[in-house]
């Protein structure tokens, strides 16, 4: 187990733990290759009375109903998860005993 500091030394360390080894390389690399098969979109979103594209594009995968809405604009539906991202989840639910309902990126 390896503790990453994201912050320089003045500001307080936050609880992030780095575990390099949660997923082999084969594994890393088949995730990365699912991810670009997801249903990415580009989503529009107002600010100062404009309609604009999000600078990004996202998705949001999760149980039925776990909406995502943001800058009082944007309302992500979740997409029902995918065997993969299911699979992952578990596994994240298993090693760390937290829930997770959404992935979002």
């Amino acid at each position: 187990m390896q503790q990453l500091n994201l912050f320089p030394e003045s500001v307080p360390a936050l609880p992030v733990t780095y575990y390099p080894e949660f997923l082999t390389t084969q594994e890393g690399n088949e995730l990365y290759q699912h991810c670009l098969n997801l249903q990415w979109q580009q989503n529009q979103i107002r600010m100062l009375g404009k309609t604009t594209d999000v600078p990004r594009l996202e998705f949001l995968y999760g149980d039925k109903g776990c909406n995502y809405f943001y800058s009082k604009s944007v309302l992500l539906r979740p997409l029902p998860w995918t065997d993969q991202l299911a699979e992952l989840r578990d596994r994240i639910i298993a090693f760390t005993g937290y829930s997770f309902r959404i992935v979002l990126q």
